[in-house]
């Protein structure tokens, strides 16, 4: 069997300079990759990655309801009591009210399977209105639909929870400790049957972590773009920006200037931070914010977050407020060599213009803060679990290998910003340690992992299946949770595939279960 490293998503073999000579290397590296994705895909199936039950089940779909407009009116909003501490037994412990959301219009309450989604470092009204695979699937397997809030996000805040002791208990644990409560409790409502848990993401992580922890009241889960292995000791740090540069390529369908023009952009933008004039030339190049005089590592930082998000948010069709194939759009104003000469504040508005694709997605954003990258600022407590247990750097090697300048995490520097920060240690395999990586995995059972190949979370999460349940899908040309959503007219054929695979799999579960 081809390890997960000899899968991976190819590279382009050089993203040179050279517009002209991305242009004519074009057919050939798409060839290459179409080839390569078929000889993983039969590898697949000879390895059982994307094996089936024997005689799959009907698939989970039903194209006659109508999921238009915002979802939540369809459902009930329920609050539990639950405990902030899980794990101690004091006396008048302290509590809170976390939220679910409960969604019975295809529930059959005599046998009806619960759907159960595991939510992340959001709101979790976002995961409800967008997660179209749960509720295309609801109507035909008659289940209840529960999207639960993850603790400290959304309306689930225990009280004080800025302070640091508050935080003491945002955790991984807690927070699956939460979900089992809350599955009890609609047990002890409903009767016994089957739980299906869902997630993307970190969610996914939660998804799949909540199988293995309590594997007595769920009796699967599917993870999209759950990075499991990204808490390994030999993660390649260097991935995610090699994925972000290819989705930014002419073989993702990008504009071949864009690469070039991108790593034009960083020697001239350091050489002008390093004056008071040419800062305050990049302030004005780039509408900053009045009382902003950026640093080179502030606008190299929050270029680089633009170009991530619009990698992980590119699918076909709009969504997160973004329009359909972001980094297509936002290459669109690289189009012109302005690497060969054209001037530097032609270039800088380039650059503007590309990344405010995502920081001005609205339009009206008169000018631009360096602070705020949509998520980190309305989601500040996720750092503190990113010091504490999920701990992902990423390195940038420059040169050939991705379109930004290099850099290096420096592991020291990351401690000392967890411990001024919050007060905590960085425990970068903590999540290894509990959860137990891709060993712990091996041991599951009934797991589907989905992975998009255009994802750059995908380098971290399982290509290749481990066992006859616990099964990867891989979805050529895939982006970030693409087959969480709901189905488009814009889906490949790929993306079909992997939705008809995760919902065979889950129907075989149910009818496991009903024959027991």
């Amino acid at each position: 069997m081809a390890s997960d490293d000899e899968t991976r998503l190819p590279i382009l073999e050089k993203l040179t300079s050279d517009a002209e000579a991305h242009a004519r290397s074009t057919t050939r590296v798409r060839r290459s990759f179409t080839s390569l994705v078929a000889i993983v895909l039969v590898s697949a199936v000879l390895a059982f990655g994307w094996s089936l039950p024997a005689k799959p089940d009907p698939p989970l779909q039903d194209a006659r309801h109508d999921f238009s407009g915002d979802l939540r009116s369809r459902c009930e909003t329920n609050t539990l009591l639950q405990p902030l501490d899980h794990f101690g037994a004091s006396a008048n412990a302290a509590s809170f009210e976390q939220r679910y959301l409960t969604c019975s219009e295809f529930f059959d309450a005599t046998n009806g399977p619960i759907f159960f989604y595991t939510g992340g470092n959001a709101n979790v009204e976002v995961f409800l209105n967008t997660t179209g695979a749960m509720w295309e699937a609801a109507p035909v397997a008659n289940a209840l639909l529960v999207f639960a809030e993850h603790r400290f996000f959304g309306t689930s805040i225990p009280s004080s929870s800025s302070s640091t002791h508050a935080l003491d208990h945002l955790s991984t644990a807690q927070a699956l400790a939460d979900y089992a409560n809350v599955i009890t409790a609609l047990l002890a409502r409903f009767g016994h049957r089957p739980v299906v848990a869902f997630g993307g993401g970190y969610g996914g992580l939660l998804a799949t972590w909540l199988r293995l922890k309590f594997p007595h009241l769920v009796i699967g889960a599917v993870a999209s773009s759950a990075p499991l292995l990204a808490f390994e000791a030999n993660v390649d740090a260097t991935a995610f920006a090699r994925t972000v540069t290819y989705v930014a390529s002419p073989v993702a369908g990008a504009h071949p200037n864009c690469i070039p023009n991108v790593r034009a952009l960083w020697p001239q933008l350091t050489a002008a931070a390093h004056s008071s004039s040419g800062r305050t030339q990049l302030a004005a190049a780039f509408r900053l914010c009045p009382g902003i005089s950026p640093s080179s590592s502030s606008l190299v930082a929050w270029i680089t977050t633009a170009f991530e998000a619009l990698a992980v948010h590119n699918h076909p069709f709009p969504t997160a407020g973004l329009p359909g194939h972001p980094m297509r759009a936002a290459c669109a104003h690289l189009a012109h060599d302005y690497y060969a000469g054209r001037s530097d504040l032609e270039l800088y508005a380039a650059v503007r213009d590309a990344v405010g694709v995502y920081y001005n997605a609205s339009g009206d954003v008169p000018c631009f803060d360096l602070g705020n990258d949509h998520g980190e600022r309305r989601q500040n407590v996720f750092k503190y679990l990113k010091c504490t247990e999920l701990y992902t750097p990423r390195d940038y090697a420059g040169g050939d290998d991705d379109m930004f300048p290099p850099q290096r995490h420096n592991e020291t520097t990351d401690a000392m910003r967890c411990l001024q920060t919050w007060g905590v240690d960085l425990r970068p395999f903590y999540a290894h340690t509990m959860y137990g990586g891709r060993a712990g995995l091996e041991a599951a059972t009934n797991l589907v992992l989905t992975n998009g190949d255009l994802d750059p979370w995908s380098n971290s999460g399982i290509l290749q299946s481990l066992s006859q349940s616990v099964v990867a899908v891989r979805i050529p040309k895939g982006a970030h949770q693409s087959d969480l959503y709901f189905h488009d007219a814009t889906d490949s054929d790929d993306l079909a595939s992997a939705r008809a695979v995760v919902r065979a799999h889950v129907q075989h579960w149910l009818t496991t279960f009903s024959k027991h």
